[in-house]
This record gives C-alpha cells, structure tokens and sequence, in this order.
C-alpha cells in the first residue's frame, strides 16, 4: 500500500505541491489509483484543530483531481504526537507504528470541535466513492462524538440515474462506505443502512442531532424538519460541505464516473 505522509504545519500551498509532485512520480499525467485501491495520504494535523483538519483535507482533495479526475486518493487525518515524525515522505510497506488517529477524546472545544453532537447522519448513493464522498464522510465524523448513521440508497431510489447500469451493487457501496469510515477514526458507532426515501428515516429518528449535506441535498433538510415537527422532534442541524471540483473546474461526481465506463464500453464495441 503506498502512503504519503505530510503535516499541516508544513502549509496547504506546500502540501498540495507535495502531493501533485508524488503522483506525477508514480504515473506522470496519468490517473493514479481506483476507487478500491487510492492513494493513502496520512496528513498530520499539527494544531489538531477541526477548521485545519477539514480545509487542509478538501484542498488535498481538490488536488489529487487537477492531478486528473480519475486519480483517487484517501486522506487520512492523524493526531499530533511528539513521537510521531511527520513529513513529505512515501512507503510502500511501512514497518513503523501506526500514527493516531482522532477520537472523540481529542475533539475539544479548544481545538475548534463546537458544535458537536452525539448522533450524525448523513445519505447519498456513493457510488464509487469519490473526493465528494470522501470531503461528505469525513466531515460528518469530525461532528460527531459518539454515533454516525449513513443512509445508502437502495435500487428504488436509483431509478431514473443517468447510466444506472453501473451502478455497483448495495453491498459493495456500503462496504466501501464502512471501509473509509473506519480508516479514519474506529471509535465511532457506526450505522450503514439502506434507505427507499430522501430523508433516510431521520424524519423519525430521536437520537440523530445534525445532518451533513451537500449543496445538492441541502434543500431537504427544510422538509425533513417539517416532518419531524409533525412527530413531536426536535428540528435537526445541518453542516454544508463544498463542492469538490476537478482541474478544469468540473463538479466531481459518479454519473461522470459511470459515464466513463459507458463510453469505454461503447468504444470496444
């Protein structure tokens, strides 16, 4: 497994320059990766700070695409700690300890963690799990301390997706949902269900506290509260993600992605 180590501390210019410098090393212009096996890039947040931690993380993002919309990267946050020495570095088979990860131990309110809540949710198709998947996820574990609940869809909701074909199966996109979760923090309860509605059952649930939305789903969240209001709930919270562009400024998404897939089809006929 190839991993790319840097440090915040080292500044968001210098990393991105750091990391497009990488992948052109292992494949010039061409993508690097796939959606099953990314790039890892363990970023140390030196100020262990949630404003670093998410705008560092979307920017490295953003980088591995102007690299090519087809590289796929993880970026993994890791803990600061006097023993761990991070720097612009790559290993194929690290023998070193395995760095820290954060916890809810370590999401303090003067660190930057306010708000937070107990109970997260969040839902999409995540279909070939993306950098917009990627930026979603992990925002949503950096808001939660104890629970998340992520709401995939199931084939009643696909139809009408442009290239539906291509769409993976259920189990492989919760997988790989479960998968990134769990690489970048292990002390959360975590809740991967299949939903046949927008609100994914969070127009119901009393526990959850805040949803993760992005500037496609955002308007929802006006509609989930008005049902739950009709259930005697509380009305939920939101955070917004950005969008995550590719290098010629194009939203990153799976219909592209299966788009791809399609037209490589075609042409080998």
């Amino acid at each position: 497994m190839r991993t790319l180590r840097l440090s915040t501390k080292a500044g968001l210019e210098s990393n991105k320059a750091a990391l497009r410098a990488y992948l052109m090393l292992l494949c010039g212009m061409e993508p690097v990766g796939d959606s099953k096996n990314p790039l890892f890039v363990q970023l140390q947040i030196h100020d262990a700070h949630r404003d670093t931690l998410l705008k560092h993380t979307k920017e490295l993002y953003v980088a591995s695409l102007e690299h090519h919309p087809d590289t796929f990267v993880n970026v993994i946050p890791i803990f600061p700690s006097s023993e761990e020495q991070f720097f612009s570095t790559c290993s194929e088979n690290d023998s070193a300890a395995p760095p820290t990860l954060f916890s809810a131990g370590s999401m303090t309110a003067d660190r930057g963690f306010v708000p937070v809540y107990t109970s997260v949710a969040l839902g999409g198709t995540f279909d070939r799990l993306h950098a917009g998947h990627k930026l979603l996820l992990t925002t949503a574990l950096f808001y939660t301390t104890r629970s998340l609940r992520v709401g995939v869809t199931l084939e009643t909701m696909l139809a009408g997706k442009k290239y539906g074909s291509y769409i993976e199966p259920f189990e492989a996109r919760c997988d790989s949902v479960t998968e990134f979760l769990y690489s970048v923090r292990r002390d959360i309860a975590l809740n991967v269900v299949g939903i046949t509605e927008p609100s994914g059952g969070t127009n119901r649930d009393a526990e959850v506290e805040a949803l993760v939305v992005s500037p496609e789903t955002v308007s929802a969240v006006a509609s989930i509260n008005a049902e739950r209001a009709s259930y005697g709930l509380k009305p939920l919270e939101y955070i917004q993600i950005p969008h995550v562009r590719t290098g010629c400024d194009d939203l990153i998404s799976s219909t592209r992605l299966r788009r791809q897939l399609f037209e490589q089809d075609d042409d080998a006929k």
